[in-house]
């Protein structure tokens, strides 16, 4: 049976974990923007994308599908608080690049030659409270001596 870390590195993980850890400030943003409509008692912001991503209504037909690709890989999204699925979705990414290297040692080179050390460690600032441990994590198995 093959390694399933291998397997996934050769169907794209890697290129799919680093674009999800990519889009952390932009869905941040995104959901801070949600967040604010809703306390305002806005239904969107001025293009509409913030409702698309609170109430999980993005498609690819709009160019914003994200959320709905994070929904179906990660299992998250939908009708949830927008800042806490992205952070959800924000974790599961990490704890994926952590669960991938920590079976296939081989598999770091390629996650740090993509720029998974930055977006690991931009995630942690961006949601220290849901992802810092989970980020940390999976810089240590990169290798990594400082991932604090």
């Amino acid at each position: 049976m093959p390694d399933i870390a291998a397997a996934a590195a050769e169907a794209g993980a890697i290129d799919v974990l680093t674009e999800v850890l990519s889009a952390a400030p932009a869905m941040a943003a995104e959901a801070k923007i949600a967040a604010a409509a809703a306390a305002h008692g806005n239904a969107s912001s001025t293009d509409g994308s913030a409702a698309k991503v609170r109430n999980g209504n993005s498609s690819a037909a709009d160019g914003d599908d994200d959320q709905e690709v994070a929904s179906k890989v990660f299992g998250v999204g939908g009708s949830g608080s927008g800042s806490s699925t992205v952070a959800a979705v924000q974790r599961q990414a990490c704890m994926a690049v952590r669960n991938m290297v920590v079976r296939n040692s081989e598999l770091r080179p390629g996650f740090l030659a993509a720029g998974a050390e930055e977006l690991l460690r931009s995630v942690k600032l961006l949601f220290p409270g849901s992802c810092k441990d989970v980020a940390s994590a999976a810089l240590r198995d990169l290798g990594l001596d400082n991932y604090n």
